[in-house]
């Protein structure tokens, strides 16, 4: 039996099995020859992508995104009621406070 063979299974092997060949049936025969399996190992672990950052990442963006609705909602509330959250009345809205959060509904 050549390096690198497989033999199928309740293969009956009458003759000499080429290297890197696949022999099913009985008598066996060769179905198919592949090319040899190279040995070596392929260890590029700089190359692999870093999942844990990209999800730690879209985490960090989602949160803040929800804290801007939220801080953003908030005010809306406190401007609709006219109260400061303190039970004084709130004189004007800080444009500064929104700026660029999307409205929610």
């Amino acid at each position: 039996m050549g390096k690198g063979s497989r033999i199928g299974a309740n293969a009956v092997v009458v003759k000499t099995v080429p290297s890197h060949s696949i022999v099913v049936g009985v008598p066996g025969h060769v179905v198919r020859r592949t090319r040899p399996v190279v040995e070596e190992m392929d260890l590029h672990h700089d190359r692999l992508p870093d999942t844990v950052e990209a999800t730690l990442a879209s985490l960090s963006k989602r949160i803040d995104e929800l804290e801007k609705q939220h801080e953003y909602k908030t005010i809306y509330q406190r401007k609709k009621n006219g109260k400061n959250g303190n039970g004084s009345q709130d004189k004007c809205l800080n444009p500064s406070l929104i700026s660029g959060v999307k409205k929610i509904s």
